[in-house]
């Protein structure tokens, strides 16, 4: 099946998975019916998610996603603004996944907040007047 867009012929996507020339010249040749097949296909992709909860944060993070790419200055600037988001996730998810397996180590294996090699300083006792 193919649809005619802009004097382009342009076949939809047949075979299973991501067509990334599909996607290229759709985009290249009609930016309008682009955005319109992306955010179905986003919207079919969370719909068919099965537990609801997770549907919600998944639609309440493409909100953020259309929020950053509607800020965005030009496609450069979207990809970076959604990069950073990317990685800000992960950094907060790194973070709770350290501190929860430090929580289940055995205690002796547990960070220290005392220095492991600190070595000792001998000091002379120097003995005082308290009679002043």
């Amino acid at each position: 099946m193919t649809s005619k867009i802009k004097n382009v012929s342009i076949a939809k996507p047949t075979k299973k998975g991501f067509d990334f020339d599909y996607w290229k010249n759709l985009s290249k040749n009609n930016p309008e019916a682009f955005e319109s097949a992306r955010k179905q296909e986003i919207d079919k992709y969370i719909s068919n998610l099965k537990d609801e909860n997770v549907q919600d944060r998944m639609r309440r993070l493409q909100w953020r996603v259309e929020m950053e790419r509607k800020r965005s200055k030009n496609p450069m600037d979207s990809a970076v603004r959604i990069y950073d988001m990317m990685w800000e996730s992960v950094g907060k998810n790194f973070e709770a996944i350290q501190d929860l397996t430090e929580q289940f180590k055995p205690e002796e294996e547990r960070k220290s907040t005392k220095p492991s090699n600190a070595k000792v300083l001998a000091f002379k006792q120097v003995e005082e007047d308290v009679t002043a």
